[in-house]
């Protein structure tokens, strides 16, 4: 487990895909994370998730954390994947699933304890992320953390009839440690 101020990066269980499949089944969520069509996902199909998540292949390469409060509530879950051990760049992503939590500060707290992970731990370099343009707050969140576009990719997604672009994030160790 790594800890934040505001909140706990652990290990999948069992018992957080109930949790996860009410929360992740919000139209308002999905539409800021998932780009493909806002479909609803079943619990068998959250549990294959947090199935995988709980015997990751290389945890080297990619890890799944479930976000808790530091009283041990599930509020979402974030990841490192990608890494590359030669330029040791990774990617990230996360999600604060449940809103009564939106806004007050855990997602940059979870992120926090990630980038503490990845930077001080694992060695990475540079620190990658994709994010829907129209995701102001999240934008905001990466940015106030030290994230700088790196790059955008035009009309890339599709979402309530319209095309928004992807934006591509990095934060590198050298900057994040002058933070």
């Amino acid at each position: 487990m790594f800890k934040g101020k505001k909140t706990i990066l652990r290990a999948y269980t069992k018992v957080d895909a109930v949790v996860a499949y009410k929360l992740f089944n919000d139209e308002e969520l999905r539409s800021l994370l998932d780009p493909s069509p806002l479909l609803p996902v079943s619990l068998a199909e959250e549990e294959a998730f947090i199935n995988n998540a709980m015997n990751p292949k290389d945890k080297s390469k990619a890890f799944e954390f479930a976000i808790t409060t530091l009283q041990g509530k599930y509020i979402g879950g974030c990841s490192y994947f990608n890494f590359n051990k030669k330029t040791r760049t990774v990617w990230i992503g996360i999600s604060i699933a449940d809103k009564k939590f939106w806004g007050k500060g855990y997602g940059s707290d979870a992120l926090r304890t990630l980038l503490r992970l990845l930077f001080n731990e694992l060695n990475a370099r540079k620190v990658l992320l994709n994010v829907f343009a129209f995701n102001a707050r999240a934008v905001a969140c990466y940015e106030g953390l030290g994230f700088r576009e790196e790059g955008r990719l035009k009309e890339q997604q599709y979402r309530a009839g319209k095309y928004h672009d992807d934006v591509i994030m990095a934060l590198f160790r050298k900057d994040w440690e002058k933070a």
